[in-house]
């Protein structure tokens, strides 16, 4: 798997050229208020400059990106559709029997699958918002 390298920059102060410095660097120095938002910075090897508040924009969008994609990637746990199969079975043995008694049971027909439905959507909301438990990389023991 290639390592991801944390790109460097370089940035201008009055006619000179200060670098390489990482881009969180640059914002602790934003936060300082010893740049602006408008100095103009650089990736190490290219000659394209652009403001500072540009690339911050632009990391940010990234970072939403790969989080909203690793929401998605995360599947609901097999447990959901139990829940789904459930309710789905209490709605139906609730309207046979309510169809034998010839009166509607609002409790064995509307109320305890929706119940059963409710605790289904719950658990995969928890499971989404876990983040997929199942995915978190395992803490090593320290030596």
């Amino acid at each position: 798997m290639a390592s991801q390298r944390t790109p460097l920059y370089h940035y201008r102060v009055k006619d000179k050229i200060v670098g390489p410095i990482c881009l969180t660097d640059l914002h602790a120095l934003l936060v300082s208020k010893k740049i602006l938002p408008d100095t103009m910075i650089r990736e190490e090897h290219s000659q394209c400059w652009m403001p500072l508040a540009t690339e911050l924009r632009r990391q940010e969008r990234l970072a939403r990106l790969r989080a909203s994609a690793f929401m998605l990637s995360c599947r609901p746990p097999k447990s959901c559709l139990l829940f789904y199969i459930i309710a789905l079975l209490l709605l139906a043995c609730g309207v046979a029997h309510s169809i034998m008694l010839h009166t509607i049971l609002y409790m064995e027909v509307l109320f305890v699958p929706a119940i059963a439905f409710f605790m289904g959507k719950m658990l995969m909301y928890m499971h989404l918002l876990t983040g997929g438990m199942r995915k978190m990389p395992a803490q090593e023991p320290e030596r």
